[in-house]
């Protein structure tokens, strides 16, 4: 009589076997920590505040624990415990993880870290501890990240510093689109993202020169009301070697169109001899290319939404 046994029983008996020798290899973790050192068994972070992302924090730890398969078992530890002391450059120890030892240095980074992540955040008052869990007979620890987030500034007024009138009437035109509204958390990334979108706008409104450059924030903080005022302040273009000679902002057009479909980067090198390129004109654009021209002329024109005598626009120019 044949015994018929299941697939999944095969491997959840797999499963138990490797997690049973994990275990055993557990009672050993710290066969290689020094004496009077602690291996960094855990790392946890806990914070008070459920809009600030705990995942994002625990990116700001400096030190981090060894790595953790199937959420629990440091199998990389585990091999590398399984390796000699007499040996230095054993099999085990090239494809095993050495055991992190603890530094009360690097605890430290990673508070100054955590504090600079919540400023960003708008979290100026925020209080960060650490807690270290000793386990003395087993020679490792836990470590665990304490952030009492406190109250976050908030924006209270928003406003626009403009020069250029017709700068201004475009922004003003999409500010329905902004990031940040009066109530919302005093967040830096957020300026930073408004930053680029503003760029961004402009540089479809056909100001081919905009920058970021020319973006800045005033922000005029009430420390007992954790209130900002905030203005976005949009300078005007500056050019020359000292950058002192200021106007304003220029929309520029599109004059010709060029297009090279058989362009390689290769020919820009000086080792390589010019080659003879020939010209086709076709609606608005200049197509040259060498040799025979593998599409056909209508489809530069079909695919693509740029025009001579039309504004420059980022967006088209990316698609």
């Amino acid at each position: 009589m044949l015994l018929k046994i299941s697939v999944p029983f095969y491997k959840a008996r797999i499963v138990m076997l490797i997690m049973g020798i994990l275990l055993l290899g557990a009672c050993n973790s710290a066969k290689f920590v020094p004496e009077g050192k602690y291996l960094l068994n855990k790392v946890s972070v806990r914070v008070d505040d459920k809009r600030i992302k705990r995942q994002d924090l625990k990116t700001k730890v400096r030190q981090k624990e060894n790595l953790r398969i199937l959420g629990s078992l440091k199998f990389h530890l585990w091999l590398y415990n399984l390796s000699s002391k007499s040996k230095q450059d054993g099999w085990f120890k090239r494809i095993g993880e050495a055991p992190v030892i603890f530094e009360e240095g690097q605890s430290e980074r990673s508070i100054e870290q955590f504090r600079t992540y919540m400023n960003n955040k708008g979290y100026y008052n925020a209080v960060i501890h650490d807690s270290v869990i000793y386990k003395p007979n087993k020679r490792k620890l836990n470590l665990v990240f304490n952030v009492k987030a406190g109250e976050p500034y908030l924006i209270r007024h928003y406003f626009y510093s403009i020069k250029d009138e017709h700068v201004g009437a475009l922004i003003l035109k999409d500010s329905v689109n902004q990031l940040l509204k009066t109530g919302d958390i005093f967040d830096l990334d957020i300026l930073n993202a408004e930053r680029q979108r503003i760029s961004t706008n402009m540089k479809n409104a056909g100001y081919y020169k905009f920058s970021e450059d020319y973006i800045s924030f005033s922000a005029d903080t009430s420390f007992y009301s954790h209130r900002v005022d905030l203005t976005v302040n949009i300078d005007d273009a500056s050019f020359g070697e000292d950058e002192k000679k200021v106007v304003p902002h220029q929309k520029y057009m599109i004059r010709d169109f060029l297009i090279n479909p058989t362009f390689q980067a290769a020919s820009l090198s000086g080792d390589q001899t010019d080659q003879k390129l020939d010209t086709l004109v076709m609606n608005d654009y200049i197509i040259t290319y060498s040799g025979k021209l593998q599409y056909k002329p209508s489809l530069f024109s079909d695919v693509n939404r740029m025009r001579d005598s039309t504004y420059y626009c980022l967006r088209n120019v990316e698609k």
